[in-house]
């Protein structure tokens, strides 16, 4: 009687125990690594499109975008990674989203001629007519 209990405990309890601690094992290492992977893929994604934005400046958005996905993809096979379908989506995603953000970084380091250049290409004939109008009236700038 004792040699089947044994023998079922051996058998079963002991494979159940064993497939649970395999189970636990390989989802810790798969949240370890897949953290670790989507960390350089966002990493990446950042400097791939300040790579993008040194190369070709201000403007130029569908070549620059091309640029930086080629970039992106350039680095990720650098480490080894290749996104998978889904990650392809979400990294286009992150991009979109980083725009404003790259674009703070990269319009904060620029000196201050080169930002009033490009604020006066941007501007209209009637937003010119007023800063002009407002310079007049205020030459030493807000009080």
């Amino acid at each position: 009687m004792i040699d089947l209990f044994t023998g079922v405990i051996a058998k079963y309890f002991l494979g159940a125990a064993l497939a649970v601690l395999v189970g636990v094992f390989t989802k810790i290492t798969a949240n370890y690594f897949g953290n670790d992977r989507t960390a350089k893929i966002k990493e990446s994604i950042v400097t791939a499109m300040l790579w993008a934005e040194e190369q070709y400046g201000i403007g130029q958005g569908n070549e620059k975008w091309t640029v930086a996905w080629n970039k992106l993809i350039e680095l990720l096979q650098d480490q080894n990674i290749k996104l998978k379908t889904k990650e392809i989506k979400t990294a286009n995603t992150i991009m979109k989203s980083t725009i404003p953000g790259i674009n703070q970084i990269t319009y904060s380091a620029m000196p201050e001629k080169a930002k009033e250049i490009r604020e006066l290409k941007r501007r209209t004939p009637e937003a010119d007519k007023l800063v002009k109008n407002l310079k007049t009236k205020y030459p030493t700038g807000p009080e």
